[in-house]
């Protein structure tokens, strides 16, 4: 899973770097790759176009409007380079955004015909240490997955399609126990610690909800990715130099 850059850059970037990644050798971009002493393609099949582009928090942050036609025209290129790439289209970063719902019709209005999946963020958070409510918030997965899919649908409805474009979990965890804590990084500081939130048998329950909401909707859900694998909100976690040990969202995890 590779995402391009549709913030500071655009399509013209995107087809670059699928050309350096993908195409055998004969073209500005693949001969380069092989000066670099890679000789066969990297072929990546699956390319995110941008990643939260909703969010506020991005540097040139776009609306939905904006995004989408960039969204379709980047699409566009990166097929006619390698038709046989899939393509996930940013959907919203989390269902609490402000433009959830206009955003999900708006984007594939755009774009429906030239993706293949729209993408789907959440993290869950127990702050006020409520057992009962943060062990049922898998039903907002759930509802969160149905509402998105439905509105996919509605487009391929609007548009006469008989394309399905399906739905790309790429961001879900539970995540806050280092929230509120010093972030602050040194300038320079190699591989600085961030976010190494220690996991409960309570996050595991939790994670292990997700991961059978998940398996519920596999039907639409056919990407889901769990942020992160290492370290940063992670179920392994490692020391410079030192060891490496499971936690306890680990085990869902492994035996799903």
């Amino acid at each position: 899973m590779y995402a391009v850059n549709l913030g500071t850059r655009g399509p013209e970037e995107a087809r670059n770097a699928l050309e350096y990644a993908n195409f055998p050798k004969g073209t500005y971009w693949s001969d380069l790759r092989r000066s670099h002493g890679i000789e066969n393609p990297h072929n990546i099949k699956l390319r995110c176009l941008g990643n939260e582009m909703d969010g506020h928090w991005q540097i040139c942050h776009r609306t939905a409007e904006e995004y989408g036609r960039v969204a379709a025209e980047t699409a566009k290129v990166m097929k006619w380079t390698d038709p046989s790439i899939e393509l996930v289209v940013c959907g919203s970063s989390s269902p609490r955004m402000p433009t959830f719902g206009t955003w999900e019709e708006t984007v594939p209005d755009h774009a429906y015909e030239h993706v293949d999946y729209v993408s789907l963020h959440l993290y869950f958070a127990n702050h006020e240490n409520d057992a009962p409510n943060f062990l049922a918030r898998s039903l907002e997965m759930d509802r969160f997955i149905k509402t998105v899919a439905s509105i996919c649908d509605l487009v391929k409805v609007k548009k006469r399609s008989k394309k399905q474009v399906n739905l790309s979990f790429d961001e879900w965890n539970v995540r806050f126990h280092s929230m509120g804590q010093d972030q602050t990084i040194k300038k320079w500081i190699e591989a600085p610690s961030r976010l190494e939130d220690i996991y409960t048998m309570e996050d595991a329950l939790v994670v292990g909800c997700m991961l059978i909401t998940l398996l519920k909707n596999a039907d639409r859900v056919k990407i889901a990715c769990l942020a992160q694998l290492l370290n940063v909100i992670a179920p392994i976690m490692t020391e410079p130099g030192g060891a490496a040990w499971r936690q306890t969202i680990f085990y869902p995890f492994a035996r799903t």
